[in-house]
């Protein structure tokens, strides 16, 4: 885990999910696109074509109890600024919070997306079975 800092701050186009995700995954923050400045949802679909062209997957989870993996992931809730915020949590707990006030999130996270790296060069997921 790289931490890095957010530069894009607010709603709409905070990056701290984009910034999460660079964290997790070692990453350059230039690396990887700010999806939330999408508008209409179409983040999700820009995410995932992303996703599988640096073949990660990508998994949404409540927060329902279910195991989660030990490496870095993305936990998702409310800040204390009152807005939507992303962290990168593991071992059950924040790790990294790339907003510089490294507030976190306000009671337990609401998601979680988990960021696992392929390497199986087949995988139709990332890359359509042709690498």
């Amino acid at each position: 885990m790289t931490p890095h800092r957010q530069i894009h701050f607010g709603s709409p186009n905070g990056s701290c999910f984009a910034t999460a995700i660079a964290s997790a995954l070692d990453l350059d923050i230039a690396a990887v696109p700010n999806f939330t400045a999408f508008r209409s949802g179409r983040w999700w679909d820009a995410l995932m074509l992303w996703a599988k062209s640096v073949r990660v997957h990508v998994d949404r989870r409540s927060n329902d109890g279910d195991p989660l993996p030990d490496h870095p992931i993305i936990a998702s809730g409310k800040s204390v600024r009152g807005l939507r915020h992303a962290v990168v949590w593991q071992g059950g707990r924040m790790v990294h919070d790339p907003h510089p006030s490294d507030a976190g999130l306000v009671g337990e996270p609401d998601g979680f997306y988990v960021l696992t790296r392929c390497e199986d060069k087949a995988c139709e997921r990332c890359d359509g079975g042709d690498g």
